[in-house]
């Protein structure tokens, strides 16, 4: 796909602006956000649920908005897990509401990696998600084009943080990209379960247990994406 045209690079930096903005009111504004940042990483980053889930549970009546703070995080910092975020939305607001708070955060999360994508561009997205994550999303663009973002919502743990800062390096508009993402975000696959043994999934050899990390560069985007996913890097 061609890459993004001038418009649209001014409207996903002004985009970012704003965001960016409304994050350092927001920091100034509370004062321990520095600890809620370490402890929402540490939290993500046990691969805990019971964990995850007492956390944002400690919050009380602010539980909804911190859940919503740390699916923003986690697509952010795109090896971070989102389904221990979706699980603990299901156990402490139930099956609706909770999934209703899981689809908002995550297609606000991926509208915003969409945006960094295309307001700053290659190179940052990069270190966000790391070079071969990313041209493995590339490979999806390349091999199904605009329609990259609904097929890699139907099959079942591909991670999408990284298909959505691929899309935002492409000539992809915004809003198809959001139509697409809320759409495949109301497949099975996109509640499918943490657990890739119960869906007969097994990590490539490229992403087992020690294998060399400039042994993923050149592999096969439908193995490597869902090998990370498998890796908990969801």
């Amino acid at each position: 796909m061609t890459q993004p045209d001038r418009r649209h690079l001014r409207r996903a930096r002004l985009a970012l602006a704003v965001v960016v903005a409304a994050a350092l009111a927001a920091w100034l504004w509370f004062p321990g956000g520095r600890t809620f940042l370490q402890q929402s990483l540490t939290a993500l980053a046990s691969l805990d649920p019971q964990q995850v889930r007492g956390f944002i549970a400690a919050w009380g009546p602010q539980a909804a908005l911190v859940s919503f703070a740390l699916m923003i995080l986690q697509a952010i910092v795109a090896p971070l897990p989102a389904f221990l975020i979706t699980l603990a939305n299901a156990a402490l607001f139930g099956a609706f509401w909770g999934g209703a708070l899981s689809w908002f955060s995550a297609m606000v999360g991926a509208g915003l990696c969409f945006c960094i994508a295309r307001a700053l561009g290659r190179e940052v997205v990069e270190k966000l998600t790391g070079r071969a994550v990313l041209r493995s999303a590339d490979g999806y663009f390349t091999r199904f084009g605009p329609q990259t973002i609904l097929v890699c919502r139907l099959l079942p743990f591909v991670p999408f943080d990284p298909v959505s800062y691929a899309a935002g390096l492409t000539s992809l508009r915004f809003w198809p990209f959001m139509l697409a993402t809320g759409v495949g975000q109301l497949t099975p696959a996109g509640f499918c379960p943490p657990d890739p043994s119960s869906a007969g999934v097994a990590a490539p050899p490229a992403l087992r247990p020690g294998a060399e990390p400039h042994s993923l560069v050149g592999s096969d985007p439908v193995a490597v994406l869902p090998g990370f996913a498998v890796r908990g890097l969801y």
